[in-house]
Order: C-alpha cells, then structure tokens, then sequence
C-alpha cells in the first residue's frame, strides 16, 4: 500500500502551484523558506509580476485540487497532535481523573480500529498484487 503524502502530491502538481501552495502555508524545503516572502516578492518572483497570474493562483484556492492539498496537509499535522493529545490525557488518566480514563479508553480503542482497518487495506492491496502479477503458466 502506498499511501500519498503531501509531498508526493505537491510533485505532482505544476510549479507555479506547487510554490503558490507551499508560500501560503509557509511550508519550508531544505533549499527555501517561503514563510520569510512577502506577498510582492512572491509575485514578482513566481508571478512574473503578472496580476493575472496571481489571481489565477488565487482562484485556484477554491478548486478540488487545492482542498484535497489542504486535506493531506491537516492530515499530517493530526497524527502528532493527536500523540500529545493522547499523552496529556494518559497522564491525567495515571493520577486518577475519571474523564480521562474513560476518553483514553476511547482513545485506544480508536487507535486499535484504524490499525485493523489500515491492516484490512493493505491486505487487500496485496491480494490485488498476487492476482495481477502478469505471469503466465
């Protein structure tokens, strides 16, 4: 199972939009920090200077392409915050507090339902693997 990643598809993507994307959400790579660009460097730079063009990109905003973007990015923000958020609570749990016993209950039990359903899809995905292996007998 491959699963797609925000950076795999910002690869996918065009330039200008791939750029536009990663400036506006202040993303960094090893080689550019675009959250240090103000709004008419990044015109100038990747716009051309061209209204249009940024309008265009603008636009784009409201697209399935850029909310699917946006999807992936939450996405991988989520699992971390849901690790401090599990954590906090395991603590509050260990000294006591009945509401956070229960919500780590819940929690755990959470976790273990998307562990077997993320198992259920890759083995799905290797049965279609053994079933299209392209050899003959």
């Amino acid at each position: 199972m491959q699963q797609l990643t925000l950076k795999k598809a910002l690869c996918n993507i065009k330039l200008e939009k791939r750029y536009y994307f990663m400036w506006k959400h202040g993303m960094k790579t090893w080689a550019r920090d675009y959250s240090t660009i103000t709004e008419e460097q990044f015109k100038e730079k990747y716009c051309k200077g061209s209204e249009i063009k940024y309008k265009n990109l603008q636009d784009w905003e409201k697209t399935e392409e850029y909310q699917n973007l946006l999807n992936l990015k939450m996405a991988e923000g989520m699992t971390a915050d849901i690790f401090k958020i599990y954590n906090v609570v395991k603590d509050k749990a260990l000294e006591g507090d009945d509401k956070a016993i229960k919500t780590l209950l819940m929690l755990q039990k959470e976790v273990k339902k998307n562990l077997k359903n993320i198992d259920k899809v890759k083995v799905e995905d290797e049965v279609e693997i053994e079933e299209d292996d392209g050899l003959e007998i």
